[in-house]
């Protein structure tokens, strides 16, 4: 997909965001609610079986209901095109978190520069939240099947989001 490419009069794509062995993901605007999304279209390698199995995955996920888990939004196509379509967390990506690099001081002796620091509180409160996420889908049936730190977003309050449910 190109941006500026509409998905069936109503995902305008912005641009690419990841790829995983099911597909490219994008981020785009929801014409309609005016919000960003994820749009995840499915390989046309996979062959006809596993998107078909991928998209009813897709299609049992809507109806997990729960702060951390980024809604599932639609499925569709657009000619040869099928697709997820995710909300869009708020936030960065856990990827993005471990791999940006910190703000670090210049001081004499300040030897590594380059290594990225979590506290130990940070990092038991963001696993505290991906453990109910998890165990909330769990009870409602629904493995992730992906897990990765691709589609664990976190906002500036340290909130998080898990994406991809059951496409991941």
């Amino acid at each position: 997909l190109n941006p500026s490419q509409v998905l069936r009069d109503r995902y305008l794509i912005e641009g690419q965001i990841g790829q995983s062995p099911l597909g490219e993901q994008y981020r785009a605007i929801d014409r309609t609610t005016e919000r960003p999304v994820i749009v995840q279209v499915l390989s046309p390698a996979l062959g006809p079986a596993p998107v078909a199995a991928l998209l009813q995955t897709a299609q049992a996920t809507t109806g997990l209901q729960h702060p951390l888990i980024a809604s599932m939004l639609d499925t569709g196509h657009d000619e040869h095109i099928r697709y997820v379509v995710l909300e869009h967390p708020p936030g960065h990506s856990i990827r993005q978190l471990l791999v940006t690099p910190p703000v670090t001081s210049e001081e004499p002796g300040d030897d590594d520069k380059s290594s990225i620091t979590i506290s130990p509180t940070r990092v038991v409160h963001i696993g505290l939240q991906i453990a109910q996420a998890l165990e909330y889908a769990h009870s409602q049936g629904i493995v992730h099947g992906g897990l990765r730190p691709e589609y664990i977003f976190v906002d500036e309050d340290d909130s998080i989001q898990i994406s991809h449910f059951g496409i991941g």
